[in-house]
């Protein structure tokens, strides 16, 4: 352990820290939340802090660096109550929407100088944003410096809009700011735990056996959770109101994988070093499977049937698709037509026919997944994540370990950016299951590396687009087919390619239309909601 000497904001600090801890972390630890947790690695500029008034991404700043040295944060920036000039422009011109990049863009832009906008560009570029697009954190910068660092105008937390055109304030524009809103992981805790995962290396495979005996010998693990020790329960991730249309395909923890990245096993320890230890000490012995990645071979691959499980339901079956010769790969399927499409290809004067292939895209919402869960007195499960969907997640809980919903609490604090990927129960289920069977308050947030490996992304597809008109511009016949990689889990599948298809085609007037489309299952992560969804 090293010790450590140093001011934060102004007020000192003796404490100590592991070797290779960073600064954020420990500023994190000592209760400066501020400084928020998204890339680790230098990337996005969230935990932006000032060590001797120089700006540093504390998240690959050594935290052993810092003893006799000074830290500022976004905490310390106001002072007597009253926002720096910074603070002041960010707030009036409205510089944020979530909230989770701003106190680094806060601390980068006060300390970096720029003589032209393009200036301003180059050096916040280490200083990343996923719902603003940019402009209201330019002219939020650009406000500061034509103050020259004086206190800029009335704030909008000091305006009340009147009439249509006014600008309405962010009711929580003043914690955004000062780095006082309150995200999921904003909180220590007494006696928390931390869980992890073990996931597959492989895209497809049978578990044939797991030994966690060195794993739980470790000083410090709690407990470890493999497929023997929870509930077979099939449910789907996404979030949506019953009956839901997606299938249910997915397990707490499974005997088999289906994706790189798949989950393998849970560990829950005091520290989360010790549980990423003990992920390295667990041993699998897997059933290599063969495994395929294109959704147009896996709909005729007789050799891949990625959902063998009896146990799985509203997945169609081999014989209800027999007829186009379809496996069981196909999560989910829309057939719809009006009019006689063959007789408006016949009239058509111009036929166009494209096909445009579309690719995976991540969400990179900059809070991660994570979900801290705890019992009360009386027994009631309070589940904090960072969820777009808390009465879809209360209801699957619910279901999940056979506890009334009236005894499940799950609410959302501020919301670190979702953009469709926390319509997903991903985090809640088995920190849940943690907490009921440890009795302990367990925290599981992913690493940013999870987020693009084991979470979901935009569906990739492919669309085969058809459509005949008449020389006056008429619109006689359409004719679309989409192919949608839905991944391992057919989480929003049919939903997504249901949208793809339905909302496009009802934009023109044409007698004479068809659409077909297949949510195809894929040894790779899971497509889901994301912005736009089904576009």
């Amino acid at each position: 352990m090293q010790s450590l000497n140093f001011k934060v904001n102004n007020q000192h600090h003796s404490t100590t820290c592991h070797r290779g801890s960073s600064l954020l972390s420990l500023l994190r630890q000592l209760n400066y939340f501020g400084v928020h947790r998204v890339c680790e690695t230098g990337d996005c500029g969230a935990c932006t802090v000032w060590v001797n008034d120089t700006a540093v991404h504390s998240c690959i700043y050594p935290a052993m660096r810092i003893n006799k040295q000074s830290v500022t944060t976004i905490e310390g920036l106001s002072s007597n109550n009253e926002l720096a000039p910074i603070q002041q422009a960010f707030l009036q011109a409205q510089g944020f929407q979530c909230g989770f990049c701003t106190p680094g863009m806060i601390m980068s832009a006060a300390k970096f100088p720029f003589s032209s906008v393009q200036d301003l560009y180059t050096n916040m570029k280490g200083n990343l944003c996923r719902c603003t697009g940019y402009q209201a954190i330019i002219e939020s910068i650009l406000l500061f410096q034509n103050s020259n660092g004086r206190d800029t105008v009335a704030t909008p937390a000091m305006l009340t809009p009147h009439s249509v055109g006014e600008s309405v304030p962010k009711q929580d524009g003043t914690a955004i700011v000062t780095g006082k809103a309150y995200y999921t992981a904003d909180n220590l805790q007494s006696g928390l735990l931390h869980l992890k995962i073990l996931r597959s290396p492989i895209p497809h495979a049978n578990i044939r056996r797991i030994n966690i005996d060195k794993a739980k010998a470790l000083p410090g693990v709690v407990d470890i959770f493999t497929y023997k020790d929870v509930p077979r329960i099939p449910y789907t991730t996404a979030g949506h109101a019953e009956p839901v249309p997606d299938p249910l395909d997915h397990y707490l923890l499974d005997n088999k994988v289906r994706f790189v990245g798949d989950r393998v096993a849970a560990v829950v320890a005091s520290e989360v070093a010790i549980a990423q230890k003990a992920l390295l000490l667990i041993e699998v012995d897997y059933e290599v499977l063969p495994y395929v990645i294109n959704p147009v071979e896996a709909m005729t691959d007789e050799c891949v049937v990625i959902h063998n499980e009896p146990e799985s339901v509203q997945i169609p079956v081999r014989e209800a698709c027999a007829q186009r010769n379809r496996n069981r790969n196909i999560a989910g399927e829309i057939f719809l037509e009006s009019g006689d499409v063959e007789k408006g290809f016949d009239e058509a004067d111009l036929i166009v026919e494209n096909t445009y292939t579309l690719p995976a895209v991540q969400h990179v919402h900059l809070e991660p997944h994570v979900t801290v869960t705890h019992l009360e007195s009386d027994g009631t499960l309070v589940v904090r994540s960072s969820t777009q969907v808390p009465f879809h997640c209360q209801r699957l809980l619910s279901q999940l370990f056979d506890i009334p919903k009236e005894k499940i609490r799950v609410y959302k604090p501020q919301l670190g950016g979702g953009f469709g990927n926390k319509q997903e129960i991903l985090t809640e289920d088995l920190c849940a299951l943690a907490t009921l069977r440890t009795g302990k308050p367990v925290q599981w947030e992913m690493t940013r590396n999870e987020e693009f490996t084991a979470t979901n992304s935009r569906h990739a597809m492919t669309i085969k687009l058809k459509t005949g008109v008449k020389t006056d511009g008429k619109i006689v016949a359409q004719d679309l087919e989409i192919i949608a990689n839905t991944g391992a889990y057919g989480n929003h599948g049919k939903t997504v390619v249901f949208l793809s298809g339905y909302i496009p085609l009802g934009l023109y007037r044409c007698d004479n239309k068809r659409f077909s489309a297949y949510a195809v299952y894929t040894n790779t992560m899971p497509g889901g909601a994301f912005r736009g969804y089904g576009a």
